[in-house]
């Protein structure tokens, strides 16, 4: 249904690239619990433990020793709760994630395409599904955050009615029970004037109760559905890459060989020259 919501809506069709590669999505994403064997864990302790990131962004090199973060443990909270050291190890992954995860809306139709890239067949399966799972999220809260305001007021008008319902009973039935032993004739008046108020709240109530029920349906009918035609199915396809990190590793092995054999010869060398 991305063609459903045009013009200048968050929710356009245009946007859901932007939407789905947002760090709201992505954030919202690592605190997914996911199913590791007979276990749950949130998707970014799952990642730091999976993927290569503890070897490369991680992993240290000649100028530094390798990072504390991967001994993290990340803990089920808001996002607004992280402390400055958490969000750091949280943009370090993002910035990860963001670079091998791409989104391909189809030129001829309304359909869109997710893919990504990990050292891991099954890590990338789970963060497909859990991004997907994040971005449904999204859509959902967005598209019902007003209804559900509403009905927030609605449910306490409904919970204040109730309460005073209770309280008009109590005081009919008090009032039933003392009334044969009452000689003053207000009494009776006072008891019909009850009655007439718990008529009235009665009604009040059942009407509040039926818009509540209608704000519950409304919110039913909002919820956007996404329907995934081709799951993600292992094994998955094998992507070999040689990228610049690679090469550059391969550049300073070459030279630090290249300086080990020079050193080796020139000891050698030095050696020799001293035995004789």
């Amino acid at each position: 249904g991305a063609g459903q919501a045009q013009g200048g809506s968050l929710l356009a069709s245009s946007n859901f690239e932007a939407i789905i590669l947002s760090g709201n999505v992505f954030h919202n994403a690592f605190m997914r619990e996911v199913k590791i064997g007979n276990r749950k864990e949130l998707f970014i302790n799952y990642f730091i433990d999976s993927s290569d990131i503890k070897r490369k962004e991680w992993g240290g090199n000649l100028f530094r020793g390798p990072s504390p973060y991967s001994e993290y443990r990340f803990k089920k909270k808001d996002i607004s709760e992280f402390t400055p050291y958490e969000n750091q190890i949280l943009a370090d992954i993002y910035t990860k994630l963001y670079n091998v995860t791409r989104v391909e809306p189809d030129k001829n139709s309304s359909l869109i395409s997710i893919f990504a890239t990990t050292s891991n067949e099954k890590l990338t399966k789970d963060w497909i599904e859990t991004l997907m799972g994040a971005t449904e999220d999204f859509y959902r809260d967005m598209k019902t955050k007003k209804t559900k305001q509403i009905l927030r007021v609605q449910e306490g008008r409904l919970d204040s009615l109730a309460y005073a319902m209770k309280y008009n009973d109590k005081r009919i039935a008090r009032l039933t029970f003392d009334n044969p032993n009452v000689v003053d004739p207000s009494g009776i008046m006072k008891q019909q004037q009850i009655s007439r108020d718990n008529t009235y709240l009665s009604n009040q109530y059942y009407t509040q109760l039926a818009n509540v029920e209608s704000l519950n349906r409304l919110i039913i009918e909002q919820t956007p559905i996404f329907t995934v035609l081709e799951p993600v199915r292992l094994p998955l396809q094998i992507v070999k890459k040689t990228g610049l990190s690679t090469r550059l590793s391969g550049l300073i092995a070459l030279v630090a060989m290249i300086f080990i054999i020079t050193i080796r010869k020139t000891y050698l060398d030095v050696m020799s020259e001293n035995s004789n």
